[in-house]
């Protein structure tokens, strides 16, 4: 195997690690992988599982803050607060850096999560932060942790959706969601080693050629252009210069857009599972999200869509 670059082993790892499948999924995506970088990978898993836990991707009765997490200078750096969260409630703002949890300090990600771990849902406790350089104390009283699909709606739905202007890779004549005003726009936000977003594709692809004049469905996809363009291509395609391996599509049946620094993908996604579908009405706000590629996730963004599409 050709070696790569450190840069292209980190890409690599933060790629999957900010994925929240099931484990059975996120094992068959390593196992895609050159076997030099699943290592790699499996490592930086597991402490991205611990980071985004604090933004509550997993359901169940755990306690829950409700922040995405990045580092810090002098402690775990608020990257983003989800709508109607405890850390919302209690005044948490993108920027802060919470030092502390209770009596716990909170220097990496990995010890704000154990942190919130130690309390109970409906505790109240108190949260040291530095904002503009000040530490202050806000308290928060922490929530059960929400599921990626409710931590989406809350984030997108009803809201207009973000603007974007992307450069095409295939499938259409232009990148910019303003061009296509006025009509249901499906975004699937997909990744070239992603072995189930498949079928997704599939499905948007068929909802597309039903609705040419009412639907548009944008593909987008992160990551280095060579991956995407191998992806696509109607020819089998070999892994990309990063040294992750791509599996190999051919064109999707409708727009594919590169979105080369993950900005729109931080827009839309505070919580990153692959594929996620989000359904935007002719007005331009988001009416709904799918998160994973389950047969029902799916089916019912392709019934929303289609729903706004009679209207």
């Amino acid at each position: 195997m050709r070696p790569c670059s450190r840069r292209a082993r980190r890409a690599a790892c933060a790629r999957v690690a900010a994925c929240a499948w099931p484990r059975s999924w996120r094992g068959a995506m390593l196992r895609r992988m050159p076997r030099a970088h699943a290592a790699l990978v499996a490592v930086a898993t597991a402490v991205a599982a611990a980071a985004v836990a604090a933004a509550g991707p997993v359901a169940g009765g755990a306690p829950w803050l409700g922040v995405v997490l990045e580092p810090g200078s002098v402690g775990v750096r608020v990257g983003k607060v989800v709508p109607g969260s405890p850390a919302e409630d209690a005044g948490l703002v993108e920027g802060d850096e919470i030092v502390a949890l209770g009596a716990a300090r909170t220097r990496s990600a990995r010890e704000l999560v154990a942190a919130v771990a130690g309390h109970r849902v409906g505790d109240r406790v108190a949260v040291a932060i530095v904002r503009d350089g000040r530490r202050i104390a806000v308290h928060a009283t922490l929530g059960p942790r929400l599921g990626d699909r409710e931590v989406l709606e809350r984030w997108l739905v009803d809201r207009p959706a973000p603007d974007f202007a992307l450069d095409v890779a295939s499938g259409a004549a232009s990148g910019a969601l303003a061009d296509y005003a006025g009509r249901v726009v499906v975004i699937e936000f997909f990744a070239t080693w992603c072995r189930y977003c498949p079928l997704a594709h599939r499905a948007l692809a068929q909802l597309a050629a039903r609705h040419p004049g009412d639907v548009a469905v944008l593909g987008i996809a992160g990551g280095d252009r060579k991956a995407l363009a191998a992806y696509l291509s109607p020819k089998s395609a070999a892994a990309s210069g990063s040294g992750v391996a791509v599996l190999h599509h051919g064109p999707l049946g409708f727009a594919a857009l590169y979105d080369d620094k993950d900005a729109v993908k931080r827009a839309y996604l505070p919580v990153v599972t692959y594929p996620t579908i989000v359904v935007i009405d002719r007005r331009g706000f988001v009416r709904a999200v799918a998160v994973g590629a389950s047969s029902a996730e799916i089916g019912r963004a392709v019934r929303i869509a289609e729903a706004l599409a009679r209207e």
